[in-house]
């Protein structure tokens, strides 16, 4: 679905193996405890886009590498606080232990500027938990309750990993403000296609987030996250649905 992947497997490999040193506790590897299976477009597009919005300011990968694994620790353990298998008293222990080495990672390599606005997606992400489970599964929903959830869960965290990955080129406000713009929509998309909210269309921000996207150089990195809008609209004709619609 995301051609930046391919593009980026290398980095995305090394962010792996960086992480897969966390990942082996004394009681064992933390899979033993927990479901760590996402497919590759859930797995690899909050930090591919940081690094993809980093290589398209020219910021140092040895620099952006280690914040893609932030933004990781994140995905991860939100995707294994969810989690309700073999093991539900583990959840919450393997999530928070995640948790911990986003603010780990960015005491190690100097990033502690980025504590802010991540604790604050963070805190986003379990509002939208919260407006999920009041709203949607137990109350009645509107459709602004449904583009919240997708939002909060989803949107912002996407949002801050493109606008991390300007600034560690130092690439300039506007330059960051309007990758988060994209982010923001591509994630709020994202989230309404995932949690299959057939009540709202994700057309608007796919839509957005492309226009947004003029706004910044018109190099190869551009093309690839417009690409990334194209794959999650399905094709160009889907495109132009959203559009009409």
């Amino acid at each position: 679905m995301f051609q930046f992947i391919e593009t980026l497997r290398p980095e995305l490999e090394q962010m792996d193996r960086m992480m897969e040193r966390e990942y082996r506790l004394r009681a064992g590897h933390i899979s033993h405890f927990v479901s760590l299976e996402l497919d590759e477009a859930n797995k690899y597009l909050y930090p591919g886009m940081l690094l993809l919005a980093a290589k398209m300011f020219g910021a140092s990968m040895e620099q952006a590498i280690p914040l893609a694994s932030v933004v990781q620790f994140i995905r991860m353990a939100t995707h294994v606080h969810d989690y309700d298998g073999k093991h539900p008293q583990y959840p919450v222990l393997v999530g928070d232990y995640l948790y911990s080495h986003f603010f780990l990672y960015l005491s190690r390599y100097n990033a502690l500027d980025k504590l802010a606005p991540l604790s604050a997606a963070i805190c986003q992400i379990h509002e939208g938990g919260i407006i999920r489970k009041e709203k949607i599964e137990e109350g009645n929903p509107s459709v602004a309750d449904y583009i919240s959830v997708a939002e909060k869960e989803y949107g912002i965290l996407l949002a801050e990993a493109c606008k991390i990955g300007a600034q560690l080129a130092d690439a300039g406000e506007k330059s960051g403000e309007t990758l988060y713009a994209y982010g923001r929509n591509l994630g709020t998309a994202w989230g309404i296609i995932c949690s299959g909210f057939q009540q709202v269309s994700p057309g608007k921000f796919l839509v957005q987030a492309r226009e947004s996207l003029q706004l910044l150089p018109d190099v190869p990195e551009r093309n690839l996250l417009a690409l990334a809008v194209d794959g999650l609209a399905g094709n160009q004709e889907n495109m132009k649905k959203f559009m009409v619609g």
